[in-house]
């Protein structure tokens, strides 16, 4: 019994880990694709903004 113990703890243990990673690895992709989707955005924006001043 003292044997199963740690791998049910383990286990306990590592579920929560891994899906709170993969959530954070989603979040941070999607962070990732809107800030690149702002960044160039307001780069075109300020490439056009060039010439006309």
């Amino acid at each position: 019994v003292s044997e199963k113990i740690p791998s049910i703890q383990s286990t306990i243990l590592t579920a929560p880990l891994r899906t709170s990673y993969e959530n954070f690895t989603t979040n941070h992709t999607m962070y990732f694709l809107i800030l690149s989707v702002l960044w160039s955005l307001s780069a075109g924006n300020l490439i056009l903004a060039l010439p006309n001043h």
